[in-house]
């Protein structure tokens, strides 16, 4: 759906390119509703010969002000666009709609105008300036966004879902999926991970503080957190060893660090390569993971990642470099 930031951007570039021309002429799907005798009377041939005077939005819907009282209201639907002219369409055309019919086409004195798959219909300016008036400050696309009044109706909708509260477009108008689903990735409440008691191998809530089966202490949870603080302050007692910089014979050049991405034995793996890049680049290759552990399997190791929001997360370890399916238990902190 074309949301607000993507209606914002239309109404400014047709105020900034239609504003103060008069309409010549009037056609389109829209006329046509009820068939051709209904496009004889059809209300939107009350634009002919009346002047653009200004465009404005509100989240999701445009309108277009024009100087006999009459105003027309937009919405773009799921994928709606604009074509001015003969120009190119805007980012919401799609190639497979190239012989769309437009919903409807304004000829002004100097420009052409074509809305294609969007609502359009006529209402008086009155109505339309009152609304933006009611919701443009609850705009998050305007300049005048009032996040303060914003909230307390938010948070006066408290019998009533999150996600139905920032999508009703009466509160937070222009909010659409895409900016609903990036706020919440935002704001994510990241869930509470486990340990594995080593006595038993009872997995346990990381809150608590011993296990629930045999009653071990979660001795793991403190020294890692310990440790995590130690590293952070730069004083571990462990420091991961760093490598000597390699350069490759014909250049003398610091080479690059690449993984292995070919499917095989060595998927995974680390290795040096020429730095240099076009002809000049030369054969020089050198495993880099040759102070990596080996698994069970025999195979040198690979270099993961913690990701889940506990202590250890953000701290490296070495692993089976199998598919998960195929992967033995090895595992080894990286020091």
């Amino acid at each position: 759906m074309v949301e607000g930031p993507g209606c914002k951007l239309k109404g400014e570039n047709m105020k900034k390119r239609l504003v103060r021309q008069q309409v010549a002429s009037v056609a389109g799907n829209a006329l046509m509703k009820g068939g051709k005798k209904a496009a004889e009377t059809s209300p939107f041939l009350c634009l002919n010969g009346s002047h653009l005077t200004d465009v404005k939005t509100v989240g999701k819907e445009l309108f277009a002000f024009f100087d006999n009282g009459k105003c027309l209201r937009v919405h773009f639907l799921m994928s709606g666009w604009i074509q001015y002219n003969k120009e190119g369409h805007d980012k919401h055309f799609k190639k497979s709609q190239i012989d769309v019919n437009p919903t409807l086409c304004l000829v002004f004195n100097k420009d052409t105008m074509k809305l294609y798959k969007s609502s359009v219909e006529i209402r008086n300016s009155e109505d339309c300036e009152k609304r933006y008036q009611d919701f443009h400050h609850l705009d998050i696309c305007s300049d005048t966004f009032d996040s303060t009044a914003a909230i307390q109706l938010m948070t006066a909708q408290s019998h009533r879902m999150v996600c139905d509260v920032i999508m009703d477009q009466d509160i937070l108008p222009g909010v659409g999926n895409i900016i609903k689903n990036e706020s919440w990735l935002q704001s994510t409440k990241v869930g509470i991970s486990e340990w594995k008691c080593p006595q038993c191998t009872l997995n346990n809530l990381d809150t608590r503080k011993q296990c629930a089966a045999c009653g071990h202490p979660n001795n793991a949870a403190k020294s890692d957190v310990m440790e995590a603080v130690v590293q952070k302050r730069g004083t571990s007692s462990h420091p991961r060893k760093e490598t000597k910089e390699v350069k490759c014979e014909k250049h003398r050049k610091a080479c690059l660090k690449k993984t292995v991405s070919k499917q095989g034995d060595n998927k995974g793996r680390l290795f040096y390569t020429c730095s240099v890049q076009g002809k000049d680049k030369c054969n020089f290759f050198q495993w880099a993971d040759e102070h990596h552990p080996v698994c069970n399997h025999g195979k040198r190791s690979v270099v993961r990642q913690v990701m889940k929001c506990n202590a250890n997360n953000g701290r490296e370890f070495y692993c089976c470099p199998n598919p998960k399916a195929s992967q033995c238990e090895f595992f080894q902190w990286v020091s």
